[in-house]
């Protein structure tokens, strides 16, 4: 699953934190997620900063995610503030009704911190606050913030660079042996077409179906689902002559166009993980899980919270005449009448003893300098 600038939520109070390992942190992200009833494979993260949370609002309102989380980090005790996020934002009322503060740029915030500060006469071990940002931001002014206010809490400024790139998360995953078992085999190739490139991908990740994507991307934009015998034929016409891409277009411009003007020099291949199948008004869907958590590094350990999931469909079912990629790809856009379903107390339960463990450990490599 993935946009403006994306931010999983993370806070910096301090620069080591109580365990003595890692810095003080805080993390608001999206998995989305393939289970089976038995096994869970990660395909990608994605910063909530960035989702519209359509699925979500969907079924249990606009703004319920929200309201969670603003709750989730009213309970650190220290100012909440939000740069951007117009007044068309479905998480301000909830945010205000926190407490929470909104400002429009970082220089606004910083003179809005002195001022908040001389009025409640905090001293410098006072942290000066946790930020969300809803827009685009940039490094230096950032760093600027921090130099003046060193212990203001920026969320998103540690996990991001792992999340907002399917490279950097697979990377992850393959540096620890307990980890690799929960990402589908995937290999990462050059964006240059060889009459070997798919006989390789074939030879390393022994599948059946496939699923390219682009390093980069959201809302399934250049994600394409191929049978093993269609790979070759399907990497030429991604990486071969620019001509060919043009005319699929006409096919089906959310597949091709993406890889039209993709500047990435890397794309991954991943083995197709299936979902266990939904039944939707009497028709078959492989569907993939959304989870919505926070982590953070606060305390004594690491905790990892999930605070909503649900099923995202595929805009056809498994029965129809459709595409592959039509019936695999979730596409909570799609006009069909139903894109996203409850996930049962159950399934969430048993996907949670397999998350949290699992997100853990990878939060804590995502934590290190």
């Amino acid at each position: 699953m993935i946009k403006i600038f994306m931010l999983c939520l993370m806070v910096s109070i301090s620069c080591v934190g109580a365990s003595g390992q890692f810095p003080n942190d805080i993390s608001f992200c999206i998995a989305d997620v393939k289970y089976d009833g038995k096994d869970l494979k990660i395909l990608e993260f994605g910063d909530c900063a960035e989702s519209m949370f359509t699925g979500y609002n969907a079924l249990y309102g606009n703004g319920a995610i929200w309201a969670s989380f603003w709750k989730y980090l009213a309970a650190f005790k220290a100012p909440l503030w939000l740069i951007g996020g117009d007044k068309k934002f479905i998480g301000l009322p909830s945010f205000k009704k926190m407490g929470g503060k909104r400002v429009s740029t970082m220089n606004a915030l910083s003179l809005a911190i002195d001022r908040d500060r001389d009025q409640k006469k905090y001293d410098s071990s006072n942290p000066a606050g946790i930020v969300f940002i809803k827009t685009a931001y940039s490094q230096p002014s950032m760093k600027l913030l921090k130099r003046k206010f060193p212990s203001l809490v920026f969320i998103n400024k540690k996990v991001r660079h792992h999340v907002i790139n399917k490279y950097r998360t697979d990377i992850l995953f393959k540096q620890d042996n307990d980890l690799k078992k929960f990402r589908p085999g995937c290999k990462v190739c050059k964006k240059k077409y060889t009459p070997g490139l798919a006989k390789s991908i074939i030879n390393e990740l022994k599948g059946n179906t496939y699923v390219i994507k682009p390093t980069h991307g959201s809302c399934g934009k250049g994600v394409i689902f191929v049978k093993k015998n269609e790979l070759d034929e399907m990497l030429q016409v991604l990486l071969g002559d620019r001509s060919n891409l043009r005319k699929m277009r006409n096919v089906s411009s959310r597949m091709f166009d993406f890889w039209l003007t993709d500047g990435a020099s890397h794309f991954l291949v991943e083995e197709y993980a299936p979902s266990k199948i939904l039944t939707i008004a009497g028709k078959p869907y492989d569907p993939t899980m959304r989870l919505i958590f926070a982590m953070n590094s606060l305390g004594k350990k690491i905790e990892i919270d999930i605070l909503g999931a649900y099923w995202k469909l595929p805009g056809k079912p498994l029965t129809s005449n459709n595409s592959l990629t039509e019936k695999h790809r979730s596409d909570i856009h799609s006009s069909a009448p139903v894109n996203s379903v409850k996930v049962t107390p159950d399934d969430l339960e048993h996907v949670s003893q397999i998350f949290k463990p699992m997100m853990k450990k990878l939060y804590q490599s995502m934590l290190k300098p």
